[in-house]
């Protein structure tokens, strides 16, 4: 996205998730669904959509 990102790492935070992770077997059991865009595809998808979607907006500095 032509972003270095600064990133500063942090103490755990109130409310912060200790570990994540998904499972889709309710979801092909239930809609008969699954995932057919592999993740790097679907990421670069996302990025293309929000540079699209954000063009016009100024860029601020912080």
């Amino acid at each position: 996205m032509d972003v270095t990102p600064e990133i500063e790492r942090l103490l755990a935070q109130p409310g912060d998730v200790r570990r994540t992770s998904t499972d889709i077997l309710k979801a092909k059991a239930l809609l008969d669904w699954a995932p057919e865009t592999p993740i790097d595809e679907g990421l670069q998808k996302f990025a293309d959509w929000v540079n699209a979607c954000y063009a016009d907006w100024p860029v601020l500095d912080v």
